[in-house]
């Protein structure tokens, strides 16, 4: 099997371990008596330790000159960590080991898209990277529709799906066995230190710019995340296969998305695609405040799948162009550790904040409150992607973005 081929395959069987466990953990943490504030905590951690140890995993994957042993063995003990949360009920371990397992997890995206960068050619970089998308969709998409039928057919849908995150996780490990390292010909990245590499990074305006651009937005967003689950497990009162049809449509949008307009989106470039499809997804909390019902929030997921699917491919591909290739996975991690913590705050806040609006008003309001300062911040945040960028670019260096 060659390097192209061993990159797909992990790429679909890593998805299919997010689609089969990622989904149901609020859910699950939400069932088995977890508060507001602790659904928050979680939906932060979820995100916080896999972008904030990427820092560190990213520069030491560049220091060191390696990749590959990152993303076995990151992917390995973070696929084993799903058996000990498919074993527990008790909502603040599930929030410890999701914690821990986001930390192996932090290892893995920095080098894995080194090695994308390492093995595949500039002029396919796009195509490939449309590519990767939608086998993520696809794979993310089927197992998450396994697990809800599953749950149909009478087994226990959580504890399934936790299984068949653990086993494909670990396949997608296996799978990258074998892969054959190139030779980098740039300079030795032993030369790197941390001082270096952040002096790199100041002085790359367009990348700090767009860096903390990403992470202003996904603070306004991620405010909501804990009230989706609330929604989701306590108002609309959805069954499981029900949550699993939600995420399945919004992947199979996101596949139709990529397919149709991916053409459209690169005539439009990064940042009107990002401007455009960001703004967009104010729509959702508006959505799951005002209708909390199968059908609306069925759309509306649908209408998020293509939104978030073209924003997944214009920041791959923007993180894989503008990104110098001897600390390509350095600059990645400081993306993604600005994004992480952003996350981290904004579901704490979220959180925090409907249990703070919950002793004062209906759970109604309370709600709806937090899903009305998550919309008005994604749509400022959105609609600011082409003047602040602009503010930096011009001529040929922005048209290439």
């Amino acid at each position: 099997m060659d390097n192209v081929k061993r990159i797909y395959g992990r790429a679909l069987l890593a998805s299919i371990s997010d689609g089969a466990g990622t989904p149901f953990i609020p859910i699950y943490a939400s069932s088995v008596g977890a508060s507001s504030s602790q659904i928050g905590l979680l939906h932060s951690f979820l995100n916080l330790g896999t972008n904030v140890f990427q820092a560190l995993w990213g520069y030491l994957s560049d220091k060191k000159n390696v990749r590959l042993p990152f993303v076995i063995g990151g992917g390995f003990v973070a696929s084993l960590i799903w058996l000990f949360i498919a074993t527990t009920r008790d909502p603040g371990m599930i929030i410890l080991l999701v914690a821990i397992q986001s930390v192996f997890s932090s290892m893995i995206a920095p080098s894995f898209i080194g090695l994308v960068a390492e093995v595949v050619p500039a002029s396919s970089r796009a195509i490939v990277s449309a590519s990767i998308n939608i086998w993520t969709q696809a794979g993310s998409m089927l197992s998450t529709l396994s697990v809800g039928l599953a749950s149909l057919a009478g087994l226990p849908g959580f504890r399934t799906g936790f299984l068949l995150a653990m086993l494909s996780g670990l396949l997608s490990s296996i799978i990258m066995i074998g892969f054959k390292t190139l030779h980098r010909k740039h300079s030795s990245p032993k030369q790197l230190n941390i001082i270096a590499v952040t002096k790199h990074i100041y002085k790359n305006k367009l990348f700090l710019r767009f860096s903390i651009l990403n992470a202003s937005f996904g603070f306004f967003m991620s405010i909501a995340w804990p009230v989706f689950t609330i929604t989701l497990a306590r108002i609309a009162n959805l069954s499981f296969f029900e949550i699993s049809i939600l995420t399945v449509a919004s992947g199979a949008a996101g596949i139709v998305g990529l397919l149709v307009f991916s053409n459209a989106a690169n005539k439009m470039g990064i940042v009107k695609t990002l401007m455009l499809n960001r703004s967009s997804l104010a729509a959702l909390p508006v959505v799951y405040g005002l209708a909390p019902t199968f059908p609306f929030l069925l759309g509306i997921n649908i209408l998020a799948g293509v939104n978030g699917a073209l924003i997944n491919t214009a920041i791959l591909l923007f993180l894989i162009e503008k990104t110098p290739m001897e600390e390509r996975a350095s600059f990645v991690a400081f993306f993604n550790l600005l994004a992480g913590t952003s996350y981290f705050f904004g579901s704490i806040t979220g959180g925090v904040l409907l249990e703070a609006l919950e002793s004062r008003l209906r759970p109604d309001m309370a709600v709806l409150t937090v899903y009305t300062v998550s919309a008005i911040g994604r749509l400022g945040m959105g609609l600011a992607h082409s003047a602040a960028l602009k503010t930096h670019m011009h001529g040929e260096e922005f048209r290439n973005v």
